[in-house]
């Protein structure tokens, strides 16, 4: 309907243009054709920063996390309520989501804001809901993989190297806290050390 309005920033805008035939397509194949049809729809209300807004009487603020996950990412923040909407930036049991898109370090910046606010229900773009110590593991998380990262490449090593040694070294503390720690630490290494070679 022309009464809704859907809002998002202008570089979320322009990648979700960029996205969406392939994006349709991906859904066909997932759902084996049920959302033939379907065609994409763009947000109405661009923005290009924070903004507060109220919806059904409760102050909402919207953050944005200068391309933490993906460009024109957007943390919905209920004040009151204490509770905090990450989308892709947080997440419950599972490891952090680090894009091609991702700014690694602005993610780290984001989460540790999102710390300071001291969420008391955390809801996140994937799994079920948690809480601020899902926020404190993946910086520090984050944190150790970046600087590992960001070292082994001014020392010259290996990514291989490096993949192996994290992945030994952090499991006995990261493991029991992530579903996936085992078959996604060695991707996320990877994806770190190309988004780090652009920097």
């Amino acid at each position: 309907s022309e009464n809704i309005s859907i809002i998002a920033s202008h570089s979320a805008v322009d990648l979700m243009k960029e996205d969406a035939s392939f994006v349709l397509e991906a859904f066909s194949k997932m759902t084996e054709g049920a959302t033939d049809g379907t065609t994409a729809v763009f947000p109405n209300s661009k923005l290009s920063g924070n903004k507060q807004i109220k919806l059904g009487g409760i102050n909402i603020e919207l953050i944005f996390t200068d391309n933490a996950h993906s460009p024109g990412d957007i943390l919905l923040w209920l004040p009151e309520q204490k509770v905090i909407f990450g989308g892709d930036i947080l997440n419950s049991g599972w490891m952090p989501i680090i894009t091609p898109h991702a700014n690694v370090p602005n993610l780290i910046k984001m989460l540790a804001f999102v710390e300071k606010l001291n969420p008391v229900h955390v809801l996140t773009g994937h799994g079920e809901p948690t809480s601020i110590k899902s926020v404190v593991r993946d910086r520090k998380l984050l944190n150790v993989l970046w600087s590992a990262v960001k070292e082994a490449q001014k020392n010259g090593e290996s990514v291989d190297k490096v993949k192996r040694e994290l992945k030994r070294d952090l499991a006995n503390e990261f493991n029991p806290q992530y579903k996936d720690f085992d078959e996604k630490i060695e991707a996320q290494v990877e994806q770190m050390w190309k988004l780090a070679n652009n920097r």
